[in-house]
């Protein structure tokens, strides 16, 4: 075959201090001070440059410690796609596609106004072939045309601190597809990015061919050019219909085929560390046997090195981590907010809480360092209790809760939580969150505690909310509806407490505080239809505070903003909460406008007793008094549900339903005339919006569907 040019082979050898006892990381999301934190836990992480800083991969690097060069250091890996290239549309030099001839033993230029490195082996239609899964198009590797597109990726990734290259889409080489006359031509790239970066770590993603002499492709043998190999979906892959992983169809001629001769030239002197990555749904049943005969078969019986994860590599699995052959040697992990998330102060004491970890040698304890100056490190906290009695809490994400007592009043302290294992000896995790609360009272408060107790709210916090828990004429008795609001403010704080007719269920999608703190009822959310009297900038949903990032109306979009303060009384109908301001990103002072929001009723109530959703308007100037503006009722009588594929809806009026998903975009669009519909959907899981529309009258109500 024609235009390829090889280059001298380089040598490269096994990524050093890397085994099968070692954790590494896929993740392909975007970063966080937390998430950094937890790709700090593993000894190599392969990610996706785009979506990271270099200071923050350079973070991540330095692992837990700070400091490059020591034990805890992280390998990272730059993804770089040399096989695929998501943009159809490149001009290039305009010979593209191509496609080879036997017959020839030449490459056909087309000349249809594309780069010359896309091909068009499956239909020669003169159209860049296309991944039919992930929609990218397969490019011919051994043009060094498409070289000059992979060298200026690598080397912006490089340039942010990158360890390595990882290279996907190998296998748009392999023998089995249409491209197997190329598997020449990616080795010369691959040889070429060696001699190229002589100093970096190179992994290709399979590309398994090579390593097989029966194959053709083994005359050019990628070995001496790389560091490792990941052999994706070894024992399981991604099972789309169903959401799940599944035992690959070919683990058994991936057990006892192609180990045999990856192990055989990995086990060269000049080989390579082998990584093994497989797809789990954590949720699903067989979960756990599975996650057991992937580390058996991976770890104990080939020693390789092994992650699992859900099939976008969009989070951060522990499932290895926490279940390695050879005994626990990690930390425990914060399974979904690192290290202490909030502190309730009051006159002498401050409540801590944080959520759950997970850890291969339970139980697990708690130590706790304060002090009245900020600090980072626990050697620099004045004060330290260790292995405290946390107890179990139901706050959100929140699950254990510790008290410190004995403090001076009117007094800021910070507070650091960390979370040690049982074995030994002991390992401690390396978090560094740290919280600052002040203890006693501030602002016009009077000292509001979040506890679920209500003695602390006076009646001067109390709205005049026209109670109202029956709706005349709604044919609902007792729902979900607001029967009193309070609210105030200190120095630190927003404070809401509402009382409803029903019971609260906040974990579920059904009650918001939607926040306007700008006063500009142009920006913001605003509800299908423009329908809220304000503009939206935050919401409170889920004991989590999100901050609006759509263009406005109803582009459902958000962000979180962090945690709130919150806790429900003994008869779970009233609730009260904190807001801090620096969330909101105002002050005391300032004014904010609220609309509080129950559009599902909970139990003792039906799912399907939905509550009116007036979308009642309270707007709260925090330094004055209270305005408050009352809509009537929308659509009086409507109800929605979902169940076993069918969307079931009661009108009260001739009305039309769209239906959207969390992203926005519009499902279907129905007209109805009064009375009961159903429609066979079939919808998997998530959250929904439908709104229904009479006249110049709109509602709309979230669904959530969970299986």
């Amino acid at each position: 075959m024609t235009g390829l040019i090889v280059f001298m082979m380089l040598s490269a050898g096994p990524i050093p201090g890397i085994d099968s006892t070692s954790d590494y990381l896929v993740y392909y999301g975007s970063w966080n001070d937390e998430l950094i934190f937890r790709a700090q836990d593993f000894d190599l992480v392969v990610l996706e440059p785009s979506n990271i800083t270099a200071e923050q991969l350079q973070t991540i690097r330095k692992g837990h410690d700070g400091i490059e060069g020591t034990d805890d250091d992280v390998i990272v890996l730059a993804y770089v796609s040399i096989g695929e290239v998501s943009d159809g549309n490149i001009s290039g030099n305009g010979l593209g596609p191509c496609y080879y001839d036997p017959d020839s033993d030449a490459i056909i230029y087309e000349n249809q106004g594309y780069a010359s490195f896309y091909l068009d082996d499956a239909d020669h239609n003169g159209v860049p072939d296309r991944n039919g899964t992930w929609g990218s198009y397969y490019v011919y590797a051994g043009d060094t045309t498409w070289w000059d597109f992979v060298e200026a990726e690598a080397d912006a990734a490089l340039a942010k601190g990158a360890d390595g290259l990882f290279l996907d889409t190998v296998d748009t080489a392999s023998p089995w597809g249409n491209y197997g006359w190329t598997a020449q031509g990616m080795s010369a790239l691959i040889s070429h990015l060696r001699d190229r970066y002589p100093d970096i770590y190179l992994m290709p993603n399979r590309g398994l061919f090579y390593f097989d002499p029966h194959q053709t492709a083994y005359a050019w043998n990628i070995r001496p050019f790389i560091n490792a190999v990941l052999f994706e979906c070894y024992y399981t892959e991604w099972d789309w219909n169903n959401d799940r992983g599944v035992v690959s169809p070919y683990f058994d001629d991936n057990r006892d085929y192609w180990a045999y001769y990856v192990n055989a030239q990995a086990n060269q002197d000049d080989g390579f560390t082998v990584f093994a990555l497989d797809y789990l749904n954590p949720e699903q049943s067989d979960y756990d046997s599975l996650l057991q005969n992937q580390i058996q078969v991976t770890i104990v019986d080939q020693a390789w090195v092994d992650y699992v994860a859900t099939v976008m590599l969009d989070g951060i699995y522990y499932g290895v981590f926490h279940n390695h052959p050879d005994g626990d040697r990690n930390p425990p992990t914060w399974d979904n907010s690192v290290g202490v998330g909030t502190a309730t102060a009051e006159s002498t004491s401050v409540i801590l809480r944080w959520g759950p970890v997970s850890d291969q040698t339970e139980p697990v304890h708690f130590n706790v360092y304060y002090s009245t100056n900020s600090f980072n490190d626990p050697s620099d906290a004045t004060d330290s209790l260790l292995n405290v009695p946390a107890v179990s809490d139901t706050y959100g994400i929140y699950v254990w809760r510790y008290t410190v007592n004995n403090l001076q009043p009117n007094t800021t302290y910070y507070f650091m939580v960390r979370v040690e294992d049982s074995a030994t000896p002991p390992h401690e995790d390396q978090n560094r969150v740290v919280v600052s609360v002040t203890t006693g009272s501030g602002g016009q408060s009077g000292g509001i505690t979040i506890d679920g107790v209500f003695d602390d709210w006076l009646p001067g916090y109390q709205l005049d909310t026209n109670d109202h828990p029956e709706e005349a004429g709604d044919g609902l008795a007792a729902d979900g509806d607001f029967v009193d609001l309070w609210s105030t403010y200190d120095t630190v704080n927003l404070y809401y407490s509402y009382l409803v007719a029903g019971s609260i269920d906040f974990n579920s999608y059904f009650y918001h505080i939607f926040l306007d703190t700008d006063r500009n009822t142009s920006t913001g959310y605003r509800g299908e239809g423009n329908d809220f009297s304000i503009g939206a900038d935050y919401m409170v949903e889920n004991g989590t505070l999100w901050h609006y990032t759509g263009s406005g109306g109803s582009d459902w979009s958000w962000e979180s903003a962090g945690s709130i303060n919150y806790a429900i009384g003994d008869n779970n109908s009233r609730i009260e909460l904190a807001i801090p301001f620096s969330s909101l990103n105002t002050t005391p002072g300032s004014v904010v406008w609220s609309i509080f929001n129950i559009n599902q009723a909970t139990s003792p109530y039906s799912q399907s007793d939905i509550a009116p959703n007036d979308y009642t308007n309270y707007h709260y100037p925090i330094s004055s008094a209270v305005v408050e503006e009352n809509r009537t009722h929308i659509l009086k009588g409507f109800k929605i549900m979902y169940s076993d594929g069918q969307l079931m809806v009661n009108l009260a009026d001739r009305s039309e339903l769209k239906l959207y998903d969390a992203a926005g975009r519009m499902l279907g669009k129905w007209r109805f005339a009064a009375g009961s519909h159903r429609l066979n959907i079939g919808l998997p899981s998530g959250i929904y919006i439908a709104t229904v529309s009479s006249g110049n009258r709109t509602v709309s109500r979230k669904i959530a569907i969970f299986r």
